[in-house]
Parts: C-alpha cells; structure tokens; sequence
C-alpha cells in the first residue's frame, strides 16, 4: 500500500487539490485547446483556458475527481470592458515596474490615468523609457499587432506548461495571461526605446523574454504581488470575471 505522504498532488488552488491523474485529465484537456490555437483569437484560447480551470474547480468543490474533463467551448463572447481592462494592465505594471518596493496609492493611481485615461506617462525599467499611451497606441498599428497576436499564442503555450511552478495552477495561469496581454505594450515600449518607426519581430522577442522574467513563478514581482494580501486577493477576484479576462485582448 502507498504511502499517501508520498502521492504526488497539485495545488488547484487554495484548498483544492488534483492527484496525479486528475492533473492529467486537466493537461490533456489544456493541451487540446492549446493544439487549435492557430485557428482561435487569442482572447478564446485565454478564455476557454481559464473556464477549463473554473470547470476544474466546480467538480473538486462538489467533491467528485476530475476524469475525461469536457474542454470548454466560448460560445458566446462576454462584453468588453476595455476602461476596466485599462485599469488592471496600469496597476500591475505599476506595482511590477518597482523593483523591490511596495508602489503607494499614488504611484499606483499614475499608472492607471495613464492607461485608462491617456493622462501622465508609464514607466519602465527594462526597458528603460517613460512614455504616454497614446505613444504605445500610436506603434501597434495593424501589422504590429497581427505580428503580436501570432507570438501571444505562443507565449501562452510555452508559459502555460509551467503553472504547477507557482502557488496553485489558477495563480500561474491567471499570472500568464496578465502577462500574455502586456505583450503589445512592452513591445510598444521597445521600440520607442530602440528609436525606430514601426514594431519588427526583434522588438517582440525582447518583450516576450522581458515578460517571461517579470511573471516567473519565483520573481520578484510575482513575490512581492503575492505577498499582499490585498493585492492577492484583488488579483483573483478580478480574474474570476470573463468579461475582464475577454477585455484584456
């Protein structure tokens, strides 16, 4: 008889577990969406992704194991909410773009008038640049962004085989397509630093790496986001909505 000490388990999220074969069920389910990617909006892949992980949830709260797991399908599209989406992107790159430190109430509010309402500047460390939205805005033009949104599916795709690396796999996964959907401003941002006139593949690279080191499971951002209860908290509760997680592409 095994030692149940020594059976392998993943935190779902806090309080729930998936066994070993759950978890899976749960990949099997996640690598399908993630094989049909190259015919799905990227804001789809997020969502169904994300409902996989809701669905998972649900079955281990009314205590039944999660076995052939149905992957979840986005019929109908929930209403964006691009002013909230707006709000989301400015506080955390905020609180991500101060090293160490703990942003106050007023560092945090810059950041939000300058995503959601065009007003101040973000700034950056990697790269090094302050810049406006409407400069960001102004490089994501339509060849831009069909680059982009190619190089978001494959972030995703890499990033998501990582989420038992965080707390629960909802944080990782919640943390990924934060991440996922920063992709066109921090390369924005590059290439105003670079000074050249329109966003190339190597501006998006640079983004994509700078990404993956800010939302890693152990970085300091991602430390220091979780270590606040507060922002913890207003972290899940904000992408429990499928409007805001919708939004955010």
């Amino acid at each position: 008889m095994k030692n149940k000490e020594n059976i392998k388990s993943y935190n779902l999220t806090k309080g729930l577990k998936l066994s070993d074969q759950e978890f899976h069920f749960f990949s099997a389910a996640a690598n399908l969406i993630l094989k049909k990617s190259e015919c799905s909006e990227i804001s789809d892949i997020a969502l169904q992704l994300l409902s996989l992980i809701d669905q998972s949830k649900q079955k281990k709260l009314a205590g039944k194991n999660i076995e052939n797991i149905q992957t979840p399908k986005v019929i109908e599209k929930p209403v964006p909410d691009k002013f909230k989406a707006a709000i989301i992107k400015g506080m955390f790159i905020t609180f991500s773009e101060t090293g160490k430190n703990i942003p106050g109430l007023f560092q945090i509010l810059k950041g939000i008038l300058a995503t959601s309402l065009g007003i101040g500047n973000l700034t950056f460390t990697n790269p090094d640049i302050s810049i406006t939205q409407n400069s960001i805005d102004s490089a994501l033009d339509n060849e831009a962004i069909a680059i982009i949104k190619e190089n978001q599916k494959q972030f995703l795709i890499e990033q998501f085989s990582k989420v038992t690396e965080y707390a629960s796999i909802q944080r990782g996964a919640y943390c990924n397509v934060l991440a996922c959907s920063l992709l066109p401003i921090y390369t924005a941002a590059f290439m105003h630093k670079s000074c050249e006139d329109a966003i190339s593949e190597h501006h998006v690279q640079k983004a994509f790496s700078q990404l993956k080191i800010i939302y890693a499971p152990r970085s300091i951002a991602i430390t220091k986001l979780f270590s606040q209860n507060m922002f913890a908290s207003l972290f899940d509760s904000l992408f429990s909505s499928n409007s805001t997680r919708y939004s955010l592409f």
